[in-house]
């Protein structure tokens, strides 16, 4: 089974368990700090729409309210929560350019709906695909797929939006997201079957191939450009732990550093001054928004 699918299918059974353990914990507004306990994820894959004024997001089956579990949007102060579809298992989120679609990934194949929840279309109908990411232009989305290359399972491929094209662009490579400029896509790469994976960037040609993390001992994923394309945000996990963090690396591959604790599967606000991500601290697993610099902390779902 993918890398990608078994980080989702592994995330949510934690759910149960660890929110019995949450009630004992502090007030999420100070999380801990701890690098390695348990982490909690309810709500995810936090998407910012163009317009800055909504979420589209993940809320999983918890077996508690399997009805409940799909793709939600919500207004960035939390208010006008509206389920759009019901699937328990989705594997990434994006939007249109425009704003008028969402596209995500629903167990192994790529969907957009309308933002209003019509016109409901699958874009893939074969093999096993995750994680897409619109381009600037609106015309391509990049997203992975399964391959047959002899480190990794997937590779990364775009399809036009309408169907109509579908192209190979790379081997090994998962979680891609497009920069703003539309020549570059940075995704996670495993280059060994021993150590854990990195971050890279890649020519949507599939050149250039560039490696920006050199960090042996943490997992990183869920990579996104900001919208000027200087910087990538991302979660990370250290080898040695399970819980996640978010960090922020310059797009050439320097200053590199974390910006919070307890924090996973990153997006940027479009005039790059915010961050939506799920503050994975055992007693949250919600949305919330920060500065880019991680200050100023507030919730969005609850």
């Amino acid at each position: 089974m993918m890398h990608t699918l078994k980080t989702y299918l592994l995330v949510f059974p934690l759910l149960i368990l660890i929110m019995i353990l949450s009630s004992c914990k502090d007030n999420p507004k100070t999380p801990p700090t701890q690098l390695n306990e348990p982490y909690l994820i309810i709500d995810c894959f936090g998407a910012w729409s163009p317009d800055g004024h909504t979420i589209a997001y993940f809320h999983p089956d918890t077996a508690l309210l399997p009805l409940k579990a799909g793709l939600y949007i919500i207004d960035t102060n939390g208010t006008n929560k509206i389920q759009l579809t019901f699937e328990d298992l989705i594997s990434g989120i994006d939007w249109s350019p425009d704003g008028n679609w969402i596209v995500f990934g629903s167990y192994t194949q790529i969907y957009k709906i309308k933002r209003n929840g019509d016109s409901l279309t699958p874009l893939t109908n074969q093999g096993s695909n995750f994680s897409p990411s619109w381009g600037p232009d609106g015309q391509w989305i990049v997203y992975e797929s399964g391959s047959n290359d002899s480190v990794s399972d997937n590779g990364i491929w775009k399809i036009r939006n309408d169907r109509s094209q579908r192209i190979h662009i790379i081997d090994q490579g998962i979680m891609p997201s497009w920069s703003p400029s539309g020549i570059k896509i940075v995704h996670q790469r495993y280059f060994s079957n021993i150590l854990p994976p990195e971050l890279f960037t890649v020519d949507t040609s599939g050149n250039n191939l560039t490696r920006l993390t050199f960090d042996n001992d943490w997992f990183e994923e869920m990579p996104k450009y900001s919208p000027d394309g200087l910087m990538i945000s991302y979660s990370a996990t250290p080898a040695s732990g399970i819980a996640y963090h978010l960090w922020v690396i310059n797009s050439d591959g320097s200053n590199k550093h974390q910006i919070s604790t307890h924090g996973y599967a990153p997006d940027w606000s479009p005039d790059g001054k915010m961050i939506i991500y799920t503050n994975t601290s055992t007693n949250s697993g919600r949305l919330w928004i920060m500065d880019k610099d991680g200050n100023n902390k507030k919730q969005v779902t609850l």
